[in-house]
């Protein structure tokens, strides 16, 4: 694994149980201009499982539909024993619920096949940056054993736990709509830069014991009874120092080392509740109150089920997450509290949209900065009023990209029947060529097309037949060989089918 510098060559492991989505995942990428090296292709989830529990392996590329065990439970399991462990998924799979998963599983990127190698180049030239910004000599030689303990995994440290440990995280505030003007490669390097001067205080302030958790999260291992005042100190350096703020959480001490998850999960909690406490303080979880950390929690699975409601198309489902949404409204106590909330919940739906590459406020024609109308209702039922009509259109229009996608992809497919179709064609084949899983693209072919994959070949044949019937010194047998029939009575049988009439009767009618 390269922990140190962004001169390091990463290395990385391709998983795919398709022999040519292997072959092209190692082919098609300049993997020494990324700076990496494939050091294994596996066509399985078992053997790459066994393989990075003995091997380092810095980045996972892995298709997400294999037999016996899924790429996505794979990582599953990998990421309890290497949480630092970078995964992009490939995939023919374009169903949301499996981008929801991805995010979930906190993936590098996700890939839809036929994978553009442009895309996949970009992507991970985004995980290369991230990992060069991370992995610095002075200040991340200890984010290794950070992760372990975080994972509960026994890591050997300087630690004394018998002081009272304790997990803080910071996170930076707005940073998402704050540049969602920049493109993703200025965000990346925006995040890198941040979190790097949040490094640098932290070693200064001798916290050496820290990890990036995820874009705009630090995590760090706070010795002593006060962790709170430690973190207070933090973020005063910080807001010295940094363009932007930062919001801590705090976790509950422990005193011994296998207890860290349990102050890390503390953490998050109290973390997960910033917009009800408010930015640029220090959360500790010891202050949630029991109904607020529910309020967070509730939120968080209600805007998981709206993203997936939105990108599937499910308008009866997505109205009943506004009124799920408009139902927490109520409970609130003040106008303004309801507001910032609003405002949380639209930059939470473009985050998570963001991860497959849409952006709401692009589709709905805002800017967060004149977000003002929001300000403007005057009662709940205006709030659901306004939320229904606008995720409606939002679904409306994710739809649609769909769709005119998933056209362009079948007409490709059926130009490649027509160019192949005195060939031998099956819907494997062609699945592989585009690669895609046969099971799903001849489910979306038929949604497409409105025909079965082999029905179209039969009567593309049939329109190739009936050509080369006009040339009178061609005959029938040798019209059947030609398209791939071995036994007349079958061509004859679906020419009939389609035309009426046996191929000796149309070249005389014609």
């Amino acid at each position: 694994m390269a922990l140190f510098g962004g001169d390091d060559v990463y290395s990385v492991l391709v998983v795919d149980d398709e022999t040519m989505d292997l072959i092209g995942l190692q082919q098609h990428i300049d993997w020494d201009k990324l700076g990496m090296n494939v050091v294994a292709a596996i066509n399985n989830s078992f053997s790459a499982l066994e393989y990075m529990k003995n091997n380092k392996v810095d980045i996972l590329v892995t298709d997400i539909n294999m037999p016996i065990m899924s790429g996505l439970e794979m990582v599953r399991q990998i990421l309890e024993q290497r949480p630092q462990l970078r995964v992009v998924f490939v995939s023919g799979y374009s169903e949301f619920h499996y981008a929801k998963q991805a995010i979930s599983l906190s993936a590098a990127g996700y890939v839809l096949k036929p994978v553009n190698d442009d895309e996949l180049f970009e992507v991970l030239e985004g995980v290369k940056a991230e990992l060069d910004s991370e992995t610095t000599r002075s200040e991340w030689h200890k984010s290794e054993a950070v992760s372990q303990l975080l994972s509960g995994n026994y890591a050997r440290t300087e630690l004394t736990p018998s002081a009272g440990l304790s997990i803080g995280i910071i996170e930076m505030d707005d940073m998402h709509w704050k540049l969602r003007a920049a493109g993703l490669e200025k965000q990346t390097t925006a995040f890198d830069k941040q979190l790097q001067q949040i490094a640098e205080l932290l070693m200064e302030m001798n916290l050496p014991y820290f990890c990036k958790t995820d874009e705009k999260r630090m995590v760090v291992i706070l010795e002593g009874a006060q962790p709170q005042e430690q973190l207070k100190l933090v973020m005063q350096a910080v807001s010295s120092k940094l363009t932007w703020s930062v919001t801590a959480g705090v976790g509950t001490l422990v005193y011994e080392l296998h207890q860290l998850p349990e102050s890390y999960q503390c953490a998050r909690d109290a973390i997960a509740n910033k917009m009800f406490y408010g930015k640029g303080k220090v959360i500790p979880f010891t202050d949630i109150k029991p109904q607020t950390g529910l309020k967070a929690k509730q939120l968080s699975e209600v805007l998981d089920a709206l993203f997936t409601a939105l990108v599937q198309y499910q308008l009866v489902r997505v109205d009943e997450c506004v009124e799920d949404l408009c139902a927490l409204i109520k409970t609130f106590d003040d106008k303004h509290a309801v507001y910032v909330y609003l405002l949380h919940v639209i930059s939470q739906l473009d985050f998570r949209l963001r991860t497959v590459n849409e952006d709401l406020y692009q589709i709905l024609g805002l800017s967060f900065d004149k977000l003002d109308i929001v300000f403007q209702f005057e009662t709940v039922e205006d709030i659901q009023w306004w939320l229904r009509s606008r995720l409606f259109q939002l679904s409306e229009t994710l739809y649609q990209r769909k769709q005119k996608k998933n056209r362009k992809l079948i007409e490709e497919v059926e130009k490649y029947i027509m160019d192949h179709v005195e060939e031998e064609l099956t819907l494997k084949d062609v699945a592989n060529y585009f690669s895609f899983s046969p099971n799903y693209l001849g489910y979306m072919f038929k949604e497409e097309a409105g025909l079965n994959f082999s029905d179209y070949v039969i009567a593309k044949r049939m329109e190739r037949a009936s050509v080369l019937l006009q040339v009178p010194s061609t005959k029938v047998y040798e019209v059947a060989n030609r398209l791939g029939y071995k036994k007349l009575s079958s061509f004859n049988r679906q020419f009939k089918d389609q035309f009426g009439l046996t191929p000796s009767d149309y070249r005389k009618q014609g």
